[in-house]
Formats: C-alpha cells, structure tokens, sequence
C-alpha cells in the first residue's frame, strides 16, 4: 500500500511539475516572441534617430564643400578670367595663373581634397588636378564631361561619382563662369568618420547612394559602385525618418541636400540572434527550477524588458549630441588630440589655438542667458565654418574654444599662416554676427595659438603654451590673435618642468 502511494504521490509530482513546465515554456515562448517584436521596434525607432543624424552629418560635409569652392567667387580677379580668351597676351595669362594658383593653394592647404581646381573649355586647368582624374580623360573632354554634372544652372553646381570607372572619389563642380568650373574631389573613404554609430549598432549597413540606386560609399566596401538591392530600394518609399520593417531587414532612407540618399539596414535574423540567447538562458533557468518556473519565467519577461529599456536608454545617449554646440567637450578634445600626439612618430608639426569670448558675463548680466546660450551657440558655428573639418575643434569651458590640427606635410610656417588667415575671417565673421552684442556689451574674441616643428609634443605642454599666449592677448587689448612658436626640445624642457 505504501508503496502505491508513494508511486501515486510520485506520479502526481511528476505530472504537476510537468504540467508548470509546459506552460512556463510555452509562456516564455510567446513572451520572447513578444520581445522580439519589441526589440525590432526600439532598434527601428534608434535606427531611424541614428539616421537622420548621419543624414545631417553628410549634409554638413557637403556644405563645407561647396562652401570651400565658393570661396573662389570673392574677387572677379578669380572668377572672371577666361583663359580660352584669345585677347589675352601670355603676360597676363601667366600673371593671373600664378594669382589664382596663390589662392587656390591658399583655400585648399589643409583641406583633404584629391582635386581642387579649375577646369577651362579648352581643357586647360589651373589648381591641383590629380593624375588619376587627367588619366580619364587621354583625349581631352574633362571640362563637357564635369560641365554635364550641373544639372540645375540656378544653383550653378552639382555631385557625381563613378567617371569612367572610377570608384573611390566623389566630385563636386561649381560653375565659375562661362567656360570655366570649379572640380573639387575627395576620396569617399574621408566619409568613415562622418558615418560613425554606435556599437550597438554594429550589425547597422550604411550606404550613401545617388538618385539611380548606385552605392557610392558603404561601411561594406565590397558594395560601392554597385546598386542597392531591388528589396530595399523598394522599401525606401517609406516616410522620412523612419524604419521600414520587412520580412528580413530593419530600413532607414534620408535624402540628403543634393539629392543623395543615406540608406541603412540591419538584418531581422541579427536582431532575432541577439533574442534568442536570452531565450536559451530562460529554458535552462526552467530546467534548474522546475517547481517556481511560472515565477521564474515571469520574472525573466521582466529583466528581458529592463534589458531592452537598458538598451535603448544607451544607445539614445550615444546617438544624442552636445545640444549646445555639437562640439566636442574638454575631455573628449584632450583624448582625440592626445591619440593623435601619441600617434606622432616626429613626423608631424601642430597648431593648437585657444580662443576666449571677452566680455561674456556681460552678455548674461545685460541681455539674458538665452542671449548668453545664443552667443555660445553661433560663435560655435563661426569657429566650425572658419576652421573647417581638417581640424579638431571642442568647447573646454563655458565661453572658451580650442582648435587643433596635425600636418606632416606643412611647416610651422605654414601652419602659422593658415591660423593667422582664418582668424582674419573669423573675426571679421564674429564682428557682424554679434554687432548688437558687441555696441552693448563689447563682446568680441581673443586667441593664443602654439605651432610646433615636426617632434613629439604633450598635450598639456602644448595647452599650457596656447593659454599663456591667450592670456597675452587679453592682457593686449582682447580681440586679437597673438601666436608663438615651439621646437620639440623646448617642448620637452617644459613637461620636465
């Protein structure tokens, strides 16, 4: 009798720990099915944030582009000769040559570009036209063909990619007069640094592509010069700034200044990858404790959901950007410029500028701190503008900047006129941006600047040098740039020190 009873009661134990087990699993089921369509959700949402800031990113590039080559049509000494003249005697034609060479090395000098020049009717071309670009064209037709890349005459400029087989650079012409443009290019893999996301996006494809569907740049080099397949080019007819989900892609599509379009996918099956582990773990945790599974199983659902809120909290904060100035903070500018010293080998020269709003406190006291907020914020986008991507450029202190750059090409000498010219336009920009502010409050800039001889250099030493040449500015009369220079020994007499 006892016997049957203890069968009787083992029988029962058996069945009711079963019977949990099946429904804790088949709960568990449903619920991982659940998170997974959740998780397919939030990725799609960052997804589509992370885009739209890619978008601005590569609209932002372009603009310093065209802006770049604008910067020819500020004297009709540039843009109004027309070397196809046969009036002109080769006198004059030497002489404005060397004049407009001068001022395109000028503009061009730290800039990135494969090309940057100008391209005459007749073929003749004045700037750095690359070997690459003239080897295109044996037997001439360089200036109809890039002539044909400007499709709206209004706007009077225009992007292409791909000439004659050429894969790695996009270019940009501009028209400068009747038989002249402006042909500017840069490889597209400048654009690794523009297209940055986050690791938590790592499974993410960026493509940049044109108006045919043609791949001119992608994290997956192996895909540029191609199309995009025909399931996501026609997934792309979805609303602007958000995901499309399909049967086997997440989908983001923004259309960029020029027409271009920023493009991003993610397979389902990565997302559903990542899921699954954590289903793997939830059935062995079942396994293990058979009697409180229903419990277990619900409190899983519940750290699975933390998780993902988890996820989505941290990519949201990577994916947000400095809402005040889009620059980088004083940490991050003393990490990315000490990579770049630690990187050195002696074979580069540097120019570290520190520049200070003169009079600030005013502004808040005076006009308010939404004033104050809009001074920090504009004169941000003039220091961006000035100086251009080529440098590194963050915001140290409330109304203090800092801009660096590395060259192992340029001299000190160099270096030093460069900064001295972009200070030129720099204060001339700040001056009739912040005319109300300046008459009331006497606002303006003052700057230090450091450049260096090719050697190894701190960032601290560097930073000091620069602040003590700040400080002479203001002491000075303020709105002014005083710059110095160091060599590597002195520079290293210094961290001693």
């Amino acid at each position: 009798m006892n016997e049957k009873m203890r069968k009787i009661e083992l029988t029962l134990t058996f069945l009711f720990s079963a019977s949990f087990l099946v429904l804790a699993l088949a709960i568990t089921f449903v619920l991982t099915d659940s998170s997974n369509k959740v998780l397919q959700k939030n990725t799609a949402y960052l997804m589509a944030a992370e885009s739209r800031q890619l978008e601005l990113n590569i609209n932002r590039y372009f603009e310093d582009v065209e802006e770049t080559a604008a910067l020819l049509f500020s004297d009709p000494d540039y843009y109004a000769y027309d070397a196809t003249d046969p009036d002109l005697d080769e006198y004059t034609k030497i002489k404005q040559k060397e004049m407009i060479s001068s001022r395109i090395f000028d503009i061009g000098l730290m800039q990135n570009f494969s090309d940057f020049g100008i391209i005459y009717s007749n073929d003749e071309t004045i700037g750095w036209i690359s070997q690459v670009t003239n080897a295109m064209f044996p037997e001439g037709g360089m200036y109809e063909e890039f002539s044909a890349t400007i499709g709206d005459e209004k706007v009077g400029g225009g992007w292409s990619f791909g000439h004659r087989g050429n894969y790695d650079r996009l270019y940009y012409a501009k028209r400068l007069n009747d038989n002249a443009i402006v042909v500017v290019s840069f490889y597209n893999r400048e654009l690794e640094t523009v297209f940055a996301y986050p690791e938590q996006l790592q499974s993410m494809t960026i493509c940049l592509v044109d108006e045919d569907d043609k791949i001119l740049y992608s994290t997956d080099t192996s895909k540029i010069g191609n199309r995009i397949s025909a399931s996501v080019s026609q997934a792309q007819s979805g609303e602007e700034n958000s995901a499309v989900i399909t049967d086997s892609d997440l989908i983001t599509s923004n259309s960029c200044r020029n027409g271009w379009r920023v493009v991003c996918t993610i397979p389902v099956r990565e997302i559903v990858r990542e899921n699954l582990v954590n289903r793997h773990r939830t059935i062995a945790m079942i396994l293990v404790i058979v009697l409180v599974i229903l419990v277990i199983g619900l409190a899983l659902n519940y750290l699975i959901s933390r998780s993902v809120k988890s996820i989505v909290n941290n990519l949201s904060q990577r994916a947000e950007h400095d809402q005040m100035t889009g620059l980088l903070n004083k940490a991050d500018f003393q990490k990315t410029v000490s990579d770049v010293l630690d990187r050195n080998n002696q074979e580069m020269a540097y120019s570290f500028v520190m520049l200070d709003l003169d009079n600030f406190k005013k502004v808040n006291d005076t006009l308010g701190h939404a004033a104050g907020d809009r001074v920090i914020i504009e004169a941000a986008r003039i220091i961006r503008v000035c100086f251009g991507d080529q440098y590194i450029i963050g915001r140290i202190g409330g109304d203090e900047f800092a801009v660096f750059c590395a060259s192992a090409v340029f001299s000190a000498d160099d270096l030093e006129r460069n900064v001295c010219r972009v200070m030129e336009g720099l204060f001339t920009e700040f001056d009739k941006t912040f005319e109300e502010e300046r008459e009331r409050c006497m606002i303006s800039v003052s700057a230090g600047c450091v450049n260096t001889e090719k050697g190894n250099y701190r960032f601290d030493v560097l930073y000091k040098r620069a602040d003590q040449m700040l400080y002479k500015s203001k002491k000075s009369g303020k709105g002014k740039l005083i710059t110095c220079r160091m060599s590597a020994d002195a520079a290293s007499g210094e961290g001693k020190g």
